[in-house]
């Protein structure tokens, strides 16, 4: 029996280049920093939040959604 897994997966991309980081198939948090344009990506249930790295370590901004998160 064959299963079509790719359609359980959840795509969690870059808010800032859109670069696809992961597709996982259940999370509550998790946070990836995008090779491309080095911003760290904290995704918390549906909510999104996009962090900077450098001289300091903070919220840039936050974005809630009430669907899955793409």
């Amino acid at each position: 029996m064959c299963y079509n897994i790719t359609a359980m997966l959840q795509e969690f991309r870059c808010r800032c280049c859109n670069r696809m980081l992961a597709k996982i198939e259940e999370c509550r948090i998790i946070e990836i920093k995008c090779p491309k344009c080095k911003t760290i990506n904290l995704y918390r249930d549906n909510e999104i939040v996009l962090v900077q790295v450098g001289e300091s370590y903070k919220p840039i901004e936050t974005t809630t959604h009430t669907g899955p998160i793409q």
